[in-house]
């Protein structure tokens, strides 16, 4: 039966040139790898949604201070969504650094310089930055403890006698944590030498900034099969629109009666897509820097 390469675009599928020997299973192995590139987007992804979201809620809050100093309901329902979200962060979090290494691994191979690089990296970022180590740990504090009690404060610029605008901070108490569990490993110390509460918003923030330079490091190992994928769309099949369309190969096209019907096998073009809109991205938020 023969195969043709197809182009996606606005739901619709054109059909392109049929496939020529060799080049249906040279597609398939591109398209193994790119898809394997997508499963560490994807994970990062929504590790930044599930940020997006704690933030937006963290900001959104608005009761009251006596209501939440009086620990009424409305108190109960605010700590119960903060950790709610805390803990899908938390959890996309421990994903990540689940799932990545065995993405590598299935691409490079469990020896590779890669997955070897990774590893590096990440006990290097573990290492460095308290917010990385500290949220590691607490993810494991809300899984096996309790979530946590926060200690909360609301902080108002005053523009008139008559009028304020302010925002709550809800911070964790590191004596309190150490009481409470036993098992922060390297983070201990930090907790001992704490001498401030700790914002979990900042933290958060503080984290997402690791996250995303850890996810610019892994992307840098698949530069390779991203530029080979786009060079052989562009020589076998004159196919470079990656930002507008998406391309799969048609496997069947089958006609009964008035219906009409295409198998199609997809290609993951969209990860390319993705990346080429994160560098144009990056590189505008450097400029803006600078």
């Amino acid at each position: 039966m023969p195969r043709y390469f197809g182009t996606l675009k606005n739901k619709e599928i054109i059909t392109g040139r049929e496939l020529l020997d060799g080049e249906y299973e040279h597609l398939v192995n591109i398209s193994d790898q790119l898809r394997l590139f997508s499963n560490c987007q994807t994970l990062y992804k929504i590790f930044l949604f599930n940020f997006s979201d704690f933030m937006k809620y963290l900001i959104s809050v608005d009761v009251p201070p006596l209501a939440m100093s009086a620990r009424t309901s409305q108190f109960d329902e605010i700590t119960f969504n903060i950790n709610r979200y805390l803990n899908n962060m938390l959890s996309s979090f421990k994903a990540y650094d689940d799932h990545v290494p065995s993405q590598l691994n299935r691409r490079f191979g469990d020896n590779s310089s890669q997955l070897d690089s990774f590893k590096k990296e990440k006990s290097r970022i573990y290492d460095s930055f308290f917010e990385y180590r500290f949220l590691y740990k607490l993810r494991n504090y809300t899984q096996h403890r309790e979530f946590p009690k926060y200690h909360i404060e609301y902080k108002a610029d005053i523009t008139s006698p008559e009028s304020s605008k302010g925002s709550y901070q809800f911070l964790l108490d590191a004596p309190t944590l150490l009481n409470n569990y036993d098992s922060w490993g390297t983070c201990k110390q930090d907790l001992v030498d704490r001498t401030t509460l700790i914002n979990i918003k900042e933290e958060a923030n503080k984290l997402a900034t690791q996250m995303t330079n850890l996810d610019i490091y892994v992307s840098n190992f698949y530069v390779n099969d991203l530029n080979n994928a786009i060079q052989y769309f562009k020589d076998k099949f004159q196919a470079s629109d990656f930002l507008n369309v998406e391309y799969c190969i048609i496997e069947g096209i089958g006609n009964e009666g008035e219906t009409h019907s295409i198998t199609t096998k997809n290609l993951s073009t969209d990860v390319i897509s993705t990346q080429l809109r994160k560098v144009k991205a990056y590189e505008q938020i450097k400029k803006n820097e600078g």
